[in-house]
């Protein structure tokens, strides 16, 4: 078979996915700015808190027996649709289970976090834990049977949704429990767009059941706890340590900003791995091989775009926000950094996944919590908010230092190579970023201006070069790159 007859195509699924993905953004900003305006400091802090506890729960949930693990499992099947039938049906009893569980805990961690009035909206925030992961293995369904932008036309039908929803309910005056109901609607709705591409059996199931999988499932649900408690235990750290109400709003202002990394490793890393095992499927190594390679320097690119828009955050949270949320800014820049290595992570991770080397994670993901939280005890007291993005900045960038052994360390000269080029070009658009605004230039215009003189900077120092762009372009609209000749 040639090697155009199993292109992965992950390149415009990747593109399409972070698009439809990346509506938080217009999404979170129009939602952002309008409740921040509308609900205060003291109560967008409060809905910041309710979805920094939900939402590792939900995650939790839909990642042990779904994402990374649903790709693997419904790539490698020979019979999918029974995979698929039986991972449903543990997600939906997993998903229940954690719901009740978390319910039940609702009263005391309202207690914990001195914010007694948050009960009834968690109560209410749980019903995702349940629906979260019965729709991503739908989703992992159609990544794993090749249909990759298929999963962004869900997500396109859950953003603007909940969008439209959240506006419409909050105009209403429903405050924080319309953001609440309007997210459960869209998740909803996200589900039937998924069942109608490709509807998921809900019967059958493989021999054995799910047992003999159980390395691989606890692996993963380590390496997953790990990532999506580090997610979102600087906001409760700041809670637990006795920040202020304000405090929290600015942090989870700063955090709307920051998810950029995060969306596109979520995008990416499925597909990456259901693109890596039908190559090698396939038979083709030198494909799996080369999308190893890209993959790991695109992560490192993004990394390198953290530096302008670090430069240029403090002008750019009050364009947004405005004056009485400036403590944002600085915030935002550590943040972002720590999102760009936390991306590094993400990525080298879906390697090991896809070569059915499920622990190495853990070696970089363990360390990263651990230093969060030790550095977020020492410095949240003292620094606040900014304390806490500095603790998460350290521990990310740290887990990406390590990921750069997991492949062996025959790789580290060249795995070295491409991050000092990072280094370079984030520097560069830093500085640019800078000049653009001691020249007054308008915010976001620096950061765009930043981001262009990291871009030209990485194809100085070949960590991308342009015949790697004009195939990302062929393949983005549709050609192979087969059809390009190299220079």
């Amino acid at each position: 078979m040639s090697s155009s007859g199993i292109r992965p195509g992950i390149a415009r699924a990747t593109v399409l996915g972070f698009a439809a993905e990346a509506l938080v953004f217009p999404a979170g900003l129009i939602t952002a700015a309008y409740l921040t305006r509308t609900l205060g400091a003291v109560r967008y802090g409060q809905l910041s808190l309710v979805y920094a506890a939900v939402s590792p729960v939900v995650w939790i949930a839909s990642t042990t027996f779904a994402g990374r693990v649903g790709v693997k499992l419904i790539s490698d099947a020979g019979d999918w649709r029974g995979m698929g039938a039986a991972l449903v049906r543990a997600n939906a009893l997993f998903g229940l289970g954690a719901t009740l569980l978390f319910a039940s805990a609702v009263p005391l961690l309202g207690s914990v976090l001195k914010q007694p009035g948050l009960t009834p909206y968690l109560w209410v925030a749980a019903i995702e834990i349940a629906l979260m992961p019965i729709t991503r293995i739908h989703r992992d369904a159609l990544t794993a049977r090749g249909k990759y932008t298929s999963p962004a036309l869900a997500t396109l039908a859950y953003q603007a949704t909940r969008l439209v929803l959240i506006l419409a309910l909050v105009a209403a005056g429903w405050s924080v429990l319309g953001v609440i109901v309007a997210n459960l609607a869209a998740r909803l709705f996200e589900l039937a767009a998924c069942r109608r591409q490709q509807p998921v059996p809900l019967r059958g199931g493989v021999p054995g059941g799910l047992v003999p999988l159980r390395e691989l499932l606890g692996s993963l649900f380590l390496y997953t706890l790990c990532l999506q408690l580090f997610n979102r235990v600087d906001l409760l750290m700041i809670g637990l340590l006795g920040g202020a109400a304000d405090t929290i709003g600015h942090y989870g202002a700063a955090q709307n900003l920051a998810q950029a990394p995060g969306l596109f490793a979520l995008v990416l890393t499925p597909l990456l791995i259901a693109a890596i095992r039908r190559a090698e499927i396939a038979g083709a190594a030198r494909e799996a091989e080369a999308l190893r390679l890209g993959s790991a320097r695109v992560a490192m690119g993004l990394w390198a775009l953290a530096a302008p828009v670090a430069a240029g955050a403090p002008r750019l949270v009050l364009l947004l926000f405005g004056p009485s949320f400036a403590a944002s800014g600085p915030i935002l820049a550590w943040l972002g950094i720590g999102g760009g290595a936390a991306l590094v992570l993400s990525v080298l991770s879906a390697h090991e996944v896809a070569a059915g080397r499920y622990r190495r994670p853990l070696f970089a993901a363990v360390p990263m919590l651990v230093t969060a939280l030790v550095l977020q005890t020492l410095l949240i007291p003292t620094y606040g908010g900014l304390g806490a993005a500095w603790a998460m900045a350290a521990g990310a960038v740290l887990a990406a230092l390590i990921a750069q052994v997991f492949e062996g360390v025959s790789k580290l000269p060249s795995r070295g190579l491409d991050l000092l080029r990072a280094i370079g070009g984030g520097v560069a658009g830093f500085l640019v970023t800078r000049l653009a605004a001691t020249a007054y230039i308008p915010s976001p215009i620096d950061i765009l201006m930043g981001c262009l003189a990291t871009g030209v900077t990485l194809l100085g120092l070949r960590l991308v070069s342009t015949r790697h762009v004009r195939r990302f372009v062929a393949e983005l609209v549709g050609r192979s790159s087969l059809d390009l000749k190299a220079p």
